[in-house]
């Protein structure tokens, strides 16, 4: 699991699903995951991914980076990320 956990916090999901492919993990769980991860906005993959392994700071990042994607309702979202995970030091 680290070894596939360090490739997907590494946002490469091809070499993500190498790393499953050549363990235990059950195609049926990753391959839905890593599909709808390509098919999104690389700054939606990579904020999902963070908030998957829980990065939050990263994740709070990625969110604020993306902002031209959330339009109006960014601030809130970013509010609430911080006020979840308690990152006012970031924020």
């Amino acid at each position: 699991d680290l070894l596939y956990e360090t490739a997907l916090g590494m946002y490469d999901f091809e070499l993500c699903k190498a790393v499953a492919r050549n363990s235990q993990k059950d195609p049926k769980v990753y391959l839905p995951m890593l599909a709808k991860l390509n098919s999104k906005p690389k700054l939606l993959a990579m904020l999902d991914v963070d908030l998957q392994l829980g990065r939050n700071e990263s994740a709070l990042k990625h969110l604020f980076d993306a902002k031209d994607l959330f339009g109006e309702d960014h601030f809130l979202k970013c509010l609430e990320m911080i006020e979840k995970y308690k990152l006012h030091h970031v924020g």
